[in-house]
């Protein structure tokens, strides 16, 4: 038998993966609620999870970019619709 070993994902990559998952649901939110309350929060953890993730980069990378650029469109669509931003 010629059996390899398993590579597990230590608790700071789980962790990275939930925070980069919860800072894009977050970033999509906001478009629809106050983006400013809300991308602030998503922002803060997209950037948590970028610095904890090894195995995870390249999702946090995407949810630091996917809460940037939900920032900028919910401050657009917020204003536009004359909607508060706080």
């Amino acid at each position: 038998m010629n059996a390899q070993p398993v590579d597990r994902a230590s608790t700071a990559d789980i962790v990275s993966g939930f925070l980069s998952v919860i800072a894009i649901s977050a970033g999509l939110f906001s478009l629809a609620y106050r983006p400013v309350r809300v991308d602030t929060f998503a922002i803060i953890l997209a950037f948590v999870a970028a610095g904890l993730s090894g195995r995870n980069q390249r999702l946090a990378g995407i949810a630091v970019a996917v809460t940037a650029t939900c920032f900028i469109l919910g401050m657009l669509f917020a204003i536009l619709a004359e909607k508060p931003l706080f």
